[in-house]
């Protein structure tokens, strides 16, 4: 069941990556400015992030496996018809497209690892799909240049996509695996909180998930700046070749992946989150502002975006345990949705400022900025801290008064 969610999630992750490995190349094909390939982008994370929350209600209420078969179809063809396009505004179109039904994969896969996995296990479980999700993103950079180098960069977007839809014959064979939800909530309705969709909003409207909410957007804003713009702005800021550069951002996805598969089993055994965090966290933000600061030689550039991809993944499990401590049973759905849709909005929207910084001659203000956005990242994830761990010391501390 896990294999059968982690892989589509794979796939979300390597079609928001496609276009990024490609941007000098596309730049020249449709005389686009940076400001517009990043335009390109936040559509895709604006359309995927305002369709998780209302996917997450859908999911609450009817069910997975439906709604993450269906997306994984289209926006596999999506991308496919990107390979055929010969105008900018066919790829906004088609990216446009697939960005609304890459809404679909958080809601499903935490729902059904949420009904499915025991919490002692979630850890773990947690880790290998955000690791298999990864790899998709650390695949995407050499997968996407090298195909183009072969064949074109026509070849590169039709084969991506048709990958995507190679296995959409496995998941109906083994439909059976994937968790019906619906049924869930139906055995769970007498003890399961409200799911209305007044309860829904009061809910995700409360303090903990807003802050968890804040921090999606802040590590979006980071890390997302990084993918998207990692190789254009140290050719421009440091004139770091495109497959040194390119080979760097998959060794940063690649020990990202390594990292987070490593952080899910350390927060299942040790059971403290905290310390991992704090200094996974730390690492990573000065990783990303030694990058840009410094004109590395390229076996030190690689190793350095590798270690910060390694301390970026050790957080991910944690942070995603965090916000399933404080989910009622039964409304995972909306709530990865809604929370992970900051991530996907703020990686949206920031391509705008760093496309704009590039075409005004800043690439190292969109290494710093990356750096800046996941210093701050840090401060909003204490801030969740507070408010998760304030209620469970008030309930301890009443069961030892009553005893």
């Amino acid at each position: 069941m896990i294999g059968l969610v982690s892989y589509p999630h794979m796939f979300s992750h390597i079609y928001g990556m496609v276009l990024p490995p490609l941007f000098m190349v596309l730049r020249g094909e449709f005389d686009a400015s940076f400001t517009q390939l990043g335009l390109l982008i936040s559509v895709f994370g604006v359309a995927s992030g305002v369709g998780q929350t209302p996917v997450g209600f859908l999911v609450d209420r009817w069910g997975a496996r439906p709604v993450l078969v269906f997306g994984t179809i289209i926006e596999s063809l999506s991308i496919l018809g990107i390979g055929f396009s010969d105008a900018y505004w066919q790829l906004l179109v088609l990216y446009a497209i697939a960005g609304i039904f890459n809404s679909v994969y958080h809601p499903c896969d935490y729902a059904i690892l949420a009904a499915q996995v025991a919490k002692k296990r979630l850890g773990r479980a947690i880790g290998i799909h955000s690791f298999v999700g990864n790899l998709g993103w650390a695949i995407t950079p050499m997968f996407m240049a090298g195909v183009t180098s072969i064949w074109g960069w026509r070849a590169a977007f039709i084969a991506i996509g048709a990958l995507g839809l190679v296995f959409v014959p496995v998941l109906f064979a083994r439909w059976n695996l994937i968790a019906n939800l619906a049924d869930n909530v139906a055995r769970e309705k007498k003890t399961a909180p409200d799911t209305s969709a007044r309860a829904g909003v009061a809910l995700l409207t409360s303090t903990p998930i807003l802050m968890c909410f804040a921090f999606y957007v802040l590590q979006g804003m980071g890390f997302g700046g990084m993918r998207a713009f990692f190789v254009a702005a140290t050719d421009a800021a440091h004139g770091t070749p495109f497959e040194v550069a390119n080979t760097a951002l998959s060794g940063m996805m690649l020990f990202a992946s390594l990292g987070i598969l490593a952080g899910g089993f350390l927060a299942d055994l040790s059971g403290r989150t905290f310390p991992i965090a704090v200094a996974s966290l730390s690492i990573a933000g000065a990783g990303v502002a030694v990058v840009g600061a410094f004109a590395l030689p390229s076996y030190a550039l690689i190793a350095i975006l590798s270690l910060t991809g390694f301390t970026q993944g050790l957080f991910n499990p944690v942070r995603d345990l965090m916000v399933r401590s404080i989910t009622p049973d039964g409304q995972m759905g909306k709530v990865m949705g809604f929370v992970s849709s900051g991530m996907n909005l703020s990686s949206g929207i920031v391509p705008l400022v760093y496309g704009w910084l590039m075409d005004h001659n800043e690439p190292r203000l969109v290494i710093y900025l990356s750096a800046a956005m996941v210093a701050v990242a840090l401060f909003t994830f204490v801030g969740v801290k507070t408010q998760v761990v304030a209620p469970a010391v008030a309930a301890k501390q009443a069961r030892e008064a009553a005893a």
